[in-house]
């Protein structure tokens, strides 16, 4: 924000039913009070078997929607745009109910390279997706190499400022 840059936040949680769920939202609800936001809020839904070995994919259709749902709803409910970060087995393997799909934006993570275009694995509609990429300018300081690059096919800074959502008013 003080480089001008237009900023999201996501929450990655380790939640096992929809009260879980419930609270980590109400958390991340109090670490966003008195902040903006430009980009949604997004709920990050996907295994971490490297720190924790937290396995939503292990869950049944009925706990992942609940989950999601809840946490989802409850960001609304305080004013917040939420969206769904995930990934390419999540969107083909988990969410399997499209309910969740059609009613919140999808951050796709689909890590191509820049070659690579817009070729991805996942047919359905997400608003944004995340690939493996170059940051032209920042190669001689602070970022060289592939890169986490994020391409957005909404204009959510004016979304969000214009309906009042993520801190404004």
């Amino acid at each position: 924000k003080a480089a001008g840059l237009d900023v999201g936040a996501y929450f990655y949680p380790y939640s096992l039913d929809a009260a879980g769920a419930k609270k980590d939202a109400e958390l991340t609800i109090k670490w966003l009070a008195g902040k903006t936001f430009e980009y949604p809020i997004f709920y990050d839904v996907e295994d971490d078997p490297y720190y924790s070995g937290y396995a939503p994919s292990t869950f049944t259709e009925t706990q992942i929607m609940e989950i999601t749902h809840t946490f989802m709803t409850t960001m609304v409910d305080h004013g917040y745009y939420p969206g769904l970060y995930t990934n390419n087995n999540f969107l083909y393997n988990v969410f399997n109910n499209e309910k969740t799909l059609r009613l919140y934006d999808v951050w796709y993570a689909r890590y191509t390279t820049p070659n690579d275009a817009l070729v991805t694995e996942y047919s359905g509609k997400y608003s944004m997706w995340q690939y493996a990429g170059n940051v032209e300018g920042f190669e001689s300081r602070e970022i060289s190499g592939m890169c986490d690059v994020n391409y957005a096919f909404k204009d959510y800074p004016t979304i969000i400022k214009n309906f009042g959502f993520n801190g404004y008013d």
